[in-house]
C-alpha cells in the first residue's frame, strides 16, 4: 500500500514538516504540521472514524493507519486521548496526538501490542 503525503500532491512539490512536542497539563501532546496541499474536513474526518476508507484510484484515501493508531491509543488511554486532525485545503494539515503519560516506577503497565 502506498501513501502520499501532502507536500508531494502541492503544486510546488515542496514544503516543511515541522514535529513538535510537549505537555498540556499532565498529557502529552505530539504535532506533526505540514505546509502541503491539505485536505477537506471531511477526508480528515474520515480518516479517524473509517477503518478503511474508500480506495481511490490515485492511491489517496487508501490508508486505515491513522485509524488504526486512534483506536489504540483511546483503547488504551481513554476517548479523551488520540489523534485529531486540522486542515485547509491548499494551505496544510496538522496532526495532533494526545498521550496519557505513563510514569516508570508507577503501576500502570505500558500497553502491548
Amino acid at each position: 500500500m502506498r501513501s502520499l503525503h501532502g507536500i508531494r500532491k502541492s503544486k510546488a512539490k515542496k514544503g516543511s514538516i515541522r514535529i513538535e512536542a510537549g505537555l498540556e497539563g499532565e498529557d502529552l501532546l505530539l504535532s506533526v504540521t505540514d505546509d502541503g496541499s491539505g485536505m477537506g474536513g471531511e477526508t480528515a474526518a474520515r480518516l479517524l472514524t473509517e477503518p478503511r476508507p474508500e480506495l481511490r484510484t490515485d492511491g489517496s484515501g487508501s490508508s486505515y493507519g491513522l485509524y488504526n493508531v486512534n483506536e489504540r491509543i483511546r483503547l488504551f488511554s481513554g476517548e479523551a486521548y488520540g489523534l485529531s486532525i486540522a486542515t485547509k485545503l491548499d494551505e496544510g494539515t496538522t496532526v495532533r496526538v494526545r498521550l496519557k503519560p505513563v510514569r516508570s516506577g508507577s503501576d500502570a503497565e505500558p500497553p502491548s501490542f
